[in-house]
């Protein structure tokens, strides 16, 4: 009896859901056209919602998919740019991103709020029922706000309570797919020094194969030993776009046998940036290659794996044929499916290790330090997401000392840190200028975070690998106006613009005033640029001074005056 009303639950329970889901309507009034799905392989990153194709378009109605009440609203240069929270009944909430402007009622809250605040970017949190709507009416505007690379609708649907993102393809919204996933490679990893495939550390092969049928190309073929590991290199499209999407589960089955299993039905922000621990993260930062590993590595912490035998690896330890079997799905069903052998031998290959110069073990569950006379890094514990032979080198840039870390194809989950040396010779005056600065392949140092000045040491931290130095930045930021000269008529509506960039640190701050009195001045990094539209109700008619003044990383401020009368 208990077991039948369990059922019944159950039934009743997915019954709701599903009748839930339906409920919800479009966020836009065209067809759904993905540039970019949940769970895509990002920078650091899964994708945690849908990017929506807007016709190549800001301005589009973008819509309240149920009935609910606005509990966020963000404005930000970067990042998800002007964004909409909406809370529903149903314990779920939506999220509209790289919004042009909000409902009217709900932009001027925010422009009251910016000015009391005195700060363009800001966070806000209304009170719940101050902004209500129901489905399908109009909360925003279409845009390409924040770190847009073009006019799109980036919309999630996240669990209220634990604010993780759940896939908005489990909620009924129709996007026509019948595209199989495409399978571009196959990676085999020795796992440990006794290992090896086909007498190496690693074999990569493209694919054979197409239409959901994938296998090794003529002639080739797998020998191993030891403990060995996979990742295929697979992505997914859909009906009515190119774009290079994600796929939605990876299967890995050994002799019949399920070791792996990884859905994308829910992330966590708190734990998003363990992508690099999934995936190939040389073979995506080199190649943009998105290689899935379909084992999981040290320090992983993701939640996406509903099957892992032996985290999926696999033992090749005895003379046998081991048969491999791969499904690729994406949400809609459609699959790929990759068959191919490896030929198990019990007898090892000892493999000779290539050794560089200055390779040092790193643990990744334990802290390390590497040190020179004038250079040394910090790495925390679980900062790497697997144990590794790591490159330390110091050497000297421009008479500065450089600190030579792993290699920018090797992944950081946490922040490390780096000391230089400041050299005796540069004048005490100029150490609050120093910033840290990049290497690139080319050996010209690009700007990177700032720091700070410790007893003749310069301490800042970062999360990328790679080489560093020193820059000093005594530069000011430039400011030029634009449409905007000393003594112009400005009318209610009019808008002014101002080209800001600094050429060393970067830019940091500014700030807008007319007669000393904060303006509002929308940023835009990508055009380096901060627009105000001139505001009757706030400034009376008359003579005013304007003052836009710029900071950059490492404190140096230049700063614009003009006068203007307004009407």
């Amino acid at each position: 009896m208990r077991l039948f009303a369990l059922v019944l639950s159950t039934f009743f329970t997915t019954l709701c859901w599903n009748l839930k889901s339906q409920d919800y309507v479009a966020p836009l009034d065209i067809p759904l056209v993905l540039s970019g799905n949940f769970g895509e392989i990002r920078g650091n990153h899964f994708h945690t919602g849908l990017d929506i194709k807007t016709q190549g378009r800001s301005g589009l109605s973008v819509k309240s998919i149920a009935k609910g009440s606005v509990a966020r609203v963000k404005v930000s240069a970067y990042g998800y740019g002007n964004a909409l929270y909406i809370n529903h009944p149903d314990g779920k909430t939506s999220v509209y991103a790289h919004l042009s402007e909000f409902h009217p009622e709900i932009e001027k809250w925010v422009k009251e709020q910016q000015y009391k605040k005195e700060s363009f970017e800001i966070d806000l949190f209304p009170p719940a029922g101050k902004f209500s709507f129901e489905a399908g009416e109009e909360i925003a505007k279409s845009g390409n706000s924040g770190s847009s690379g073009g006019p799109h609708l980036h919309f999630e649907i996240r669990d209220t309570k634990t604010e993780e993102p759940i896939n908005p393809q489990k909620f009924g919204f129709k996007i026509d797919d019948t595209v199989q996933p495409s399978v571009y490679g196959l990676s085999l990893y020795a796992l440990n020094d006794n290992s090896h495939v086909n007498q190496k550390a690693y074999d990569n092969f493209s694919m054979g194969g197409t239409y959901g049928n994938y296998a090794l190309k003529p002639g080739e073929s797998i020998t191993a030993h030891g403990e060995i590991g996979i990742a295929v290199h697979s992505i997914d499209r859909y009906n009515a776009a190119n774009n290079k999407c994600g796929v939605y589960k990876l299967t890995l089955n050994i002799d019949g046998v399920s070791v792996y299993q990884a859905t994308f039905d829910r992330l966590n922000f708190a734990t998003n940036r363990y992508i690099n621990a999934h995936i190939d993260y040389n073979s995506y930062k080199r190649y943009k290659k998105h290689y899935h590993r379909l084992f999981k590595v040290e320090n992983n912490r993701l939640n996406i794996y509903n099957t892992l035998v032996k985290n999926g690896v696999i033992a090749c330890n005895k003379d046998q044929l081991i048969k491999c079997e791969v499904l690729v799905e994406d949400f809609m069903g459609n699959k790929s499916v990759l068959l191919f052998d490896i030929n198990a031998e019990a007898k090892p290959y000892l493999r000779v290790k290539s050794a560089k110069p200055g390779d040092q073990w790193v643990n990744c569950t334990r802290p390390f330090e590497w040190k020179s006379e004038n250079a040394s890094v910090s790495i925390p514990e679980n900062c790497l997401y697997f144990s590794d032979d790591l490159n330390f080198s110091a050497g000297e840039i421009n008479g500065f000392p450089s600190i030579a870390i792993a290699d920018a194809y090797t992944a950081a989950q946490t922040a490390f840190t780096i000391n230089l040396k400041i050299p005796d010779s540069l004048a005490s005056n100029l150490h609050d200028k120093i910033y840290l600065g990049k290497v690139a392949a080319n050996g010209r140092v690009y700007a990177d975070n700032p720091g700070k000045v410790v007893n003749g040491w310069f301490i800042a931290q970062n999360r990328e690998f790679g080489e560093y130095s020193m820059l000093i930045d005594t530069i000011t930021p430039n400011i030029k106006p634009i449409g905007f000269w000393n003594g112009k008529e400005l009318r209610n509506g009019n808008t002014i613009r101002f080209r800001i960039d600094d050429s060393g640190s970067g830019i940091n701050s500014y700030r807008l005033s007319i007669d000393d009195n904060w303006a509002l001045g929308t940023y835009d990094y990508r055009r380096k640029s901060v627009e105000y539209v001139f505001d009757a109700t706030r400034v009376k008619a008359g003579d005013h001074k304007l003052k836009m003044e710029v900071t950059d990383k490492v404190g140096n401020v230049e700063l614009y005056e003009a006068t203007f009368k307004s009407y």
